[in-house]
C-alpha cells in the first residue's frame, strides 16, 4: 500500500478545518468548503457561517475514519463535539464528504449526521 503524502489525507483536511475553526480563522476555513456546499441552502453565505461558529467556544474531534476514498471523493466519520459559548455541549457526529480540489486540495462538499 502506497503512503500518501499527508497533505493529501481527507482526514487530515477535517482536521485542519476544525483547527482553523477553533483558531477563528474563518474565512480560511470557508475556503476549505466547496462552493456547492458553501451554496447549499438559500440561508447558506459566509455571513450566517461566522455568526454560528462565533456561538461556539470550540470544536473537538473525539474520533475520525476514513471511509472510503478514491481519486477524487473521500468519506469520513467524525465524531465531532462543540462547546457552546452559552454552557451546552453538541454532540455532532457527522459522515463527512470530501472532494478533491484541481489543486490537490481536500474540500469539504457534505456533512451529514451520522
Amino acid at each position: 500500500m502506497r503512503k500518501l503524502h499527508r497533505s493529501s489525507e481527507p482526514d487530515k483536511a477535517i482536521k485542519d478545518y476544525y483547527q482553523l475553526i477553533n483558531q477563528r480563522q474563518y474565512s480560511d476555513a470557508w475556503a476549505n468548503l466547496s462552493s456547492r456546499f458553501q451554496n447549499l441552502k438559500p440561508e447558506n453565505n459566509y455571513n450566517n457561517y461566522e455568526e454560528w461558529w462565533n456561538k461556539v467556544n470550540s470544536v473537538t474531534i473525539d474520533s475520525i475514519q476514513l471511509v472510503e476514498k478514491d481519486n477524487h471523493t473521500a468519506i469520513v466519520d467524525a465524531k465531532l463535539s462543540y462547546s457552546m459559548k452559552d454552557g451546552r455541549k453538541i454532540n455532532d457526529p457527522s459522515r463527512i464528504t470530501l472532494i478533491l480540489h484541481s489543486n490537490g486540495k481536500w474540500l469539504i462538499d457534505d456533512k451529514i449526521k451520522s
